[in-house]
């Protein structure tokens, strides 16, 4: 099968699955036993029991195209250009840049993921966790725009959990990702230059916690480049109210707004 009709990314049935209503949807978590090959046919990488978000961009391009192609029980080989592998960047140290890969891929599994609000909850938060944490490792490495997506992605889930019923100390916990996930989120945009998008991030931050410091001193930062410099230098007196002992909390923000009054 010619997938996208360009002929960079094929998919050939190794062994026939469980029929055409047994494949899996996006969002869906799937399980999968994955097999890659180098262009020499050289077994670059090999994992089993593999779960993922269908869709949600966690593996190659190439696999989040075809997965959702297989049938339950399938096994399959999909040969990609590296366009939609891991492109000029490559995997180091196994998956050298601009390499053409084919993958062995057995659908092995198939649940409902994280935004299927019937999930129980215990099960998204510990995704969220996971994500967050793919998150910062994205910024790390200085893929913003990456590393926001993957925030946003958790805010939509904590949000979905928060509009349910739930007890007490998970409501605690979402709260507590939910402020850490934001606060990121604004950091993320900041590195953008998205100051508006930072700026609703850390309103979003403050109605949890309004004496968040990290979350005050990004709004300050952030104000500063809008413009709002009296509100900026509110936001930063709050910041100092609240922990005056510490002074490296409040110095660099204070030196961007000097310099733009």
């Amino acid at each position: 099968m010619d997938v996208l009709g360009n002929g960079l990314l094929r998919k050939k049935i190794v062994t026939k699955g469980q029929g055409h209503d047994s494949k899996p949807q996006r969002g869906q978590e799937v399980t999968i036993d994955l097999v890659t090959r180098l262009s020499d046919g050289t077994v670059a990488e090999e994992s089993h029991q593999v779960v993922l978000i269908l869709g949600d961009h966690e593996v190659a391009e190439a696999l989040d195209m075809t997965v959702n192609l297989m049938e339950l029980g399938e096994k399959s080989e999909i040969i990609s250009d590296a366009k939609y592998c891991y492109g000029a960047e490559g995997k180091p140290p196994h998956i050298p840049s601009g390499e053409n890969l084919s993958f062995i891929v057995e659908l092995k599994n198939i649940e409902e993921g994280p935004y299927n609000t019937s999930v129980p909850v215990r099960k998204r938060l510990d995704w969220v966790d996971r994500k967050r944490a793919t998150g910062n490792q994205l910024y790390l490495k200085k893929k913003f725009f990456e590393a926001s997506g993957a925030y946003l992605k958790c805010t939509r889930v904590l949000q979905q959990a928060a509009n349910q019923d739930q007890p007490e100390e998970i409501k605690a916990e979402i709260e507590m990702f939910s402020l850490k996930c934001h606060n990121n989120l604004a950091a993320t945009r900041m590195m953008q230059e998205q100051w508006k998008e930072a700026l609703q991030a850390c309103q979003v931050a403050e109605k949890i916690d309004p004496k968040n410091l990290k979350t005050l001193m990004r709004k300050a930062k952030i104000l500063s480049q809008l413009g709002e410099l009296n509100r900026g230098i509110s936001t930063l007196k709050i910041a100092a109210d609240i922990d005056p002992d510490d002074l490296s909390n409040t110095g660099g923000v204070f030196q961007i707004i000097q310099k733009a009054v």
